[in-house]
């Protein structure tokens, strides 16, 4: 059981993986891997994957502002 417990634990999507799919998905279409017709589905996608990271850290933002510590943003 604690066998199948790991195997599944491994299997969350994090947000290191999040970023690692931007990136992917950013060097092949400045590599020109991706056909035209295939765009709208690929940015869908992009989408998808941004928002969670913005979600995330978002997130960490607001449990940062929780703990009483303020900070400056970038935007």
């Amino acid at each position: 059981m604690e066998e199948l417990l790991k195997k599944v634990q491994e299997q969350v999507i994090t947000q290191e993986d999040f970023l690692t799919m931007l990136k992917v998905i950013d060097a092949s279409v400045q590599r020109g891997a991706i056909r035209s017709t295939e765009l709208t589905t690929v940015g869908k996608l992009w989408d998808k994957l941004t928002l969670q990271v913005r979600k995330y850290e978002n997130s960490k933002k607001q449990e940062v502002k929780e703990d009483g510590w303020f900070f400056k943003t970038d935007n």
